[in-house]
């Protein structure tokens, strides 16, 4: 039975909300299928829980939300989409060369790349889709996340996301944490928010210390209110539709040159890497629409 759990709290007296994920289970099936090294694995692995964090606030089942980073790195792009929740992502080079990387310095920056941007898209079944960008201020993605709330969507919040390693290179833990400041916040709300998060590293080490996760929340406040735990799986939309709908994307002239070789097109999906084989009789099809 999957573990995974999106907690969410109140705290009345201060004006915040809270939301706890716990995503080892869903970032373990991730790695496994991309064979990821082990920084990129950290890299991901943040990229995946805030993207829950901040997708488990939409309303509906339906509503889509997708972050896109890419630092030129040498990971390159990594991409993450969380909908009902069901999380699935991928990264560009899951086994870049490490031994590029210089450990005297913020690792996970270097891995990610500062010379880029952080785009956050949510569908939310609207006429139009809402999409913000930032450039990247770090590189190590939860200052990335945070800073993204407040510019592009004006938000007082804070995201910390750890991760622990097995010596197998699987996962022992993944946890994520997400503060944000209620509309009605007071001016002493956001003080005492920035007084209890100002050591981001304590409550990293807090996550993945406790079993418990809902005692994350007392660090805000001691009577914080949990109102609702919810599941969450690593689970790829993929179709064969859809991989037929990407075909398409190949252009007439490539599609004709296919055809001609009375050949079949293989399209792997990028998140779970299943291949689909396009048959000619449905790329013909494709050329008659």
């Amino acid at each position: 039975m999957n573990k995974d759990r999106v907690i969410k709290a109140i705290s009345n007296s201060h004006n915040v909300k809270m939301t706890v994920v716990d995503a080892t289970e869903s970032l373990n099936n991730i790695i496994k299928l991309h064979e990821t090294n082990p920084l990129a694995i950290i890299a991901l692995s943040r990229v995946v829980l805030a993207t829950i964090l901040i997708g488990s606030d939409m309303k509906n089942a339906t509503d889509k939300m997708t972050a896109i980073i890419n630092g030129n790195g040498p990971i390159g792009t990594m991409m993450a989409e969380y909908t009902g929740h069901k999380v699935r992502a991928f990264c560009g080079n899951p086994q870049f060369d490490v031994e590029q990387i210089d450990r005297s310095k913020n690792v996970i920056s270097q891995v990610v790349g500062t010379d880029g941007y952080l785009r956050v898209m949510k569908d939310l079944g609207m006429k139009d889709s809402f999409s913000g960008q930032i450039e990247l201020i770090s590189g190590e993605i939860n200052l990335d996340f945070t800073y993204y709330l407040a510019q592009s969507e004006q938000i007082k919040s804070v995201i910390a996301c750890s991760i622990k390693m097995n010596d197998d290179n699987t996962i022992a833990k993944a946890i994520g944490f997400y503060a944000q400041l209620l509309p009605e916040h007071k001016d002493e709300d956001i003080d005492y928010l920035e007084e209890k998060v100002g050591n981001l590293e304590s409550i990293s080490h807090k996550l993945i210390a406790e079993s418990d996760l809902t005692n994350v929340f007392k660090l805000i406040d001691e009577n914080a209110k949990v109102l609702e735990t919810d599941s969450v799986a690593f689970e790829c939309s993929c179709s064969y539709e859809k991989a037929l709908a990407s075909a398409k994307l190949l252009g007439d002239e490539q599609l004709n040159e296919i055809l001609e070789k009375n050949s079949e097109v293989e399209i792997v999906c990028d998140f779970c890497r299943k291949k689909y084989t396009i048959k000619v009789a449905d790329l013909k099809g494709l050329l008659k629409e």
